[in-house]
């Protein structure tokens, strides 16, 4: 069975739980994503491809960068990894990884996200 046709069948499951806990034919988007999430449907924080902005807390600094692979692994070490891809100081391609727990903290999706977290903790700073 393919991925579409399991995911189908996972929606199906949970209108049928739907209607028989509760009587109703519409089940409610936070009790289907959260049935989905767990019975084993992984939502990675970005695709591949997207552009992810990294800010660089030390320099102060946006860095754009493509994310290249998305990785699930059961290596606390290699876990849930974003790798990207950017162009180093020489001009070459290199790559790098963060963790999906990164997203939101120091990668996030919008350069204006970076931008604001970035005056956040300058705001901080100068408290």
């Amino acid at each position: 069975m393919d991925a579409k046709n399991r995911l189908i069948e996972q929606l199906e499951e949970v209108i049928a739980i739907q209607k028989s806990s509760f009587g109703t034919d519409e089940p409610t988007l936070e009790t289907i994503a959260g049935y989905l999430l767990a019975n084993g449907v992984i939502v990675p924080p970005c695709k591949i491809g997207d552009t992810v902005w990294v800010a660089n807390l030390t320099s102060r600094k946006i860095f754009k960068n493509k994310a290249h692979g998305i990785y699930i692994a059961g290596s606390s070490k290699y876990e849930n990894n974003v790798r990207v891809e950017y162009t180093n100081q020489f001009g070459e391609k290199s790559y790098r990884k963060f963790t999906w727990a990164q997203f939101g903290k120091t990668v996030f999706l919008t350069r204006e996200e970076a931008e604001a977290k970035l005056k956040e903790l300058e705001e901080e700073k100068c408290r």
